[in-house]
């Protein structure tokens, strides 16, 4: 009778903290619906406690060792929500001038130029670091209909592109804007959520990261993060993704 061996082996952490301290019970992570579809189609566990989420590949033994059970052909993107249990950690506020929805705090694993962890240091990366500015850390949430006031006669097109791994940015979305025009707006219903790019070009020009999730825009989260993959890290130590709240 043929027998076959598996495990489940962690593959990457995300872990929160106030102040450089572990955020414990403070901080929920949260695998949305969508996220934990995905998870499960690619043989995804994953375990939630205390502010930290592990998230657990299965492999299979085979003849040169261990292999993953679903070889990536293409970059995976895993979102997560982030719900504070104390006031002590701020919420998001809107930024100056232009502002196309509810704002969030929000990370990526991803470079300027679309890079998948380009920044690791051994297996840790912070998404979130003390320093830097609000446009670097914030996002937009809304729907698929993102808009925003303007001052008249300063912009003359909106345009949004998507947000993705290996690939710089790209803006195939725009709409013309008249000089009388006192809103800034487009639509995405035919495209899929997740997080943008919009720009708007003129006397600037301004750019603004939006994530189009009306789930998480009824569910009233505080911080979205997204984790992408196009190689499993196993056997090696996972990754650790580091998320640090400055209060």
């Amino acid at each position: 009778m043929e027998t076959s061996a598996w495990r489940y082996q962690p593959e990457f952490i995300l872990t929160t903290h106030i102040n450089g301290q572990p955020a414990g019970e403070r901080i929920e992570v949260v695998s949305p619906e969508t996220t934990s579809d995905l998870l499960d189609r690619h043989a995804f566990i994953c375990r939630s406690q205390g502010g930290r989420l592990t998230a657990f590949a299965l492999q299979l033994l085979g003849d040169t060792g261990w292999d993953s059970v679903y070889p990536l052909s293409m970059p995976l993107g895993f979102t997560f929500w982030l719900k504070t249990k104390t006031a002590e950690i701020p919420a998001a506020t809107a930024l100056p001038d232009v502002d196309f929805g509810n704002p969030v705090f929000y990370a990526n694993n991803l470079s300027a130029s679309g890079d998948i962890d380009a920044g690791l240091s051994g297996n840790q990366l912070e998404l979130f670091p003390g320093s830097g500015s609000p446009a670097e850390k914030t996002a937009a949430l809304c729907n698929h209909l993102p808009s925003a006031k303007i001052p008249p006669a300063t912009y003359t097109m909106v345009r949004a592109g998507k947000i993705r791994a290996g690939m710089p940015l790209e803006y195939p979305f725009s709409e013309s804007l008249l000089p009388t025009q006192r809103m800034a707006a487009l639509d995405l219903r035919l495209n899929p959520g997740g997080a943008y790019m919009v720009q708007l070009q003129g006397s600037g020009p301004v750019n603004r990261r939006v994530v189009v999730d009306e789930t998480a825009l009824a569910a009233g989260v505080h911080t979205i993060v997204d984790i992408y993959r196009d190689a499993w890290r196993a056997p090696s130590p996972p990754i650790e993704y580091s998320i640090n709240f400055i209060t």
